[in-house]
């Protein structure tokens, strides 16, 4: 599979060596190529991907280090679906590179794909609250809306992602949001079928929960 991408990358027209020097890890060579070629840092593949995108995505965290601190390079730069480098080091669980990008006090933790999602809501998605933490540590809205209508709490509800569901809850979230056919957080927190335990609903009761169950419109 390796080779099968490292030959793709090398025929995307668009995308330059250090495409391929930053997706097969090669320290040595980006670094040349970043010497020489800087004001290339930003440059997106057939999809939008920069180099940089790449790297977040493959866990070469020592190859995002290098690049971060060029200054020129724009850790915001979306590929084609809105994704931006920082949506796919949650995507991936690495909280580590998600923690070098944010800390490189140029990346923006707000930013939403095409399906009006932020890399907090991807993070609620796959149920990882140390990378939650981060995020909002560095600004994220924990009561944003996603095309779904979902913030953070319900969608965390919806899915079973406890953790984060605690998280949120534990730092002041709107426990009174509800979704598009009126479902409280409490109504999920009772009856999604990915949660077995009763302590989400019993957080939620320590709050002021003006909706019980479920508005009927």
């Amino acid at each position: 599979m390796e080779r099968s991408l490292s030959l793709t990358i090398k025929n995307d027209k668009k995308a330059t060596d250090l495409h391929l020097y930053a997706y097969r890890n090669d320290r040595e060579n980006v670094i040349k190529y970043l010497d020489k070629n800087e004001g290339q840092i930003n440059t997106r593949d057939s999809k939008g991907k920069t180099a940089l995108f790449l790297a977040s995505s493959y866990g070469r965290q020592e190859i995002v280090d290098i690049m971060l601190k060029r200054s020129v390079c724009d850790p915001n730069i979306p590929d084609n679906k809105g994704n931006t480098p920082l949506h796919e080091a949650v995507e991936k669980g690495d909280l580590n590179i998600a923690k070098s990008l944010v800390d490189s006090g140029r990346c923006s933790v707000c930013i939403k794909n095409t399906y009006n999602q932020s890399p907090l809501m991807r993070a609620v998605y796959y149920d990882y609250p140390e990378i939650a933490r981060l995020l909002h540590k560095h600004g994220a809205d924990l009561n944003e809306i996603d095309e779904n209508g979902l913030s953070p709490l319900l969608l965390g509800l919806k899915e079973g992602s406890t953790r984060v569901v605690d998280y949120v809850i534990r730092n002041s979230c709107d426990v009174n949001v509800l979704d598009k056919d009126g479902h409280s957080a409490l109504f999920e927190a009772i009856f999604s079928p990915y949660i077995s335990s009763l302590d989400p609903a019993k957080a939620l009761l320590e709050h002021e929960i003006v909706y019980l169950f479920i508005i009927v419109q």
